[in-house]
């Protein structure tokens, strides 16, 4: 059985290059339409006259034409479809990282935590450096439980940053850390973070959106956005 976003993701594809397809058509029924009158006008010259003459300025207007169509119809789609599949593969990663936190609290039974920080790859990172999530995170065994990444404390995974139109909004606990239990549990850190892009302005566009909701029970999961969590 698919997994419901994978699902929703996989609906969304289907829809958007059936949707390709159908602009596509558009466009071929209008490249024949200009085709033909081209070709009446073509008929009334001299036949050598065109092969001398080459492309006329009636020909040059009507490829123009058509290619301008073909942009106006076929680059916004294909923007959008990029864009959208950006932030589907920017929550899915932030979901990942929130599962490994989860499964290595309960397999190590010590409290585990995934906090932003802006120089993952440092030899100790500090938690809570950098604006946003979206510059990078770390997963690590915080063995004393004060919310720092010791030099002794294992660091299980380096999350670059995003690309850079991508945005991670998130409030209250879970604005710097996420932290689990041995037990599973994320108590006190349950939150939504909203991923968005460039077109979070545009409220019809934010509800297409994702967020990665974390649980009281510590278990994470990947919904449409539905507007109503900012991005910033």
């Amino acid at each position: 059985m698919l997994d419901p976003a994978l699902e929703q993701e996989t609906r969304e594809a289907l829809v958007f290059f059936l949707q390709l397809s159908e602009e596509i058509d558009v466009l071929r029924r209008f490249v024949l339409l200009n085709f033909l009158a081209v070709t009446k006008v073509v008929k009334k010259h001299d036949k050598a006259a065109c092969a001398q003459r080459g492309v006329t300025l009636l020909e040059l207007i009507v490829a123009m034409t058509i290619l301008a169509a073909t942009a106006a119809f076929a680059v916004p789609s294909y923007q959008d479809f990029v864009k959208n599949q950006r932030l589907v593969a920017g929550a899915n990663e932030l979901l990942t990282s929130l599962t490994l936190a989860r499964s290595t609290a309960i397999s190590t039974r010590a409290p585990t935590v995934i906090c932003r920080t802006s120089a993952p790859d440092a030899a100790t990172p500090v938690c809570g450096t950098g604006a946003f999530w979206e510059q990078g995170w770390v997963v690590y065994t915080d063995n004393n439980d004060d919310g720092i990444v010791d030099a002794d404390e294992i660091v299980w995974e380096r999350h670059p940053a995003l690309p850079g139109e991508i945005e991670i909004g998130a409030l209250g606990n879970i604005a710097n850390r996420v932290r689990f239990l041995p037990i599973g549990t994320s108590p006190g850190f349950n939150g939504t973070f909203a991923i968005c892009d460039d077109r979070k302005g545009n409220d019809q566009i934010r509800e297409r959106m994702r967020e990665v909701v974390i649980a009281v029970a510590g278990r994470a999961r990947v919904e449409k956005g539905d507007g109503a969590t900012p991005c910033r």
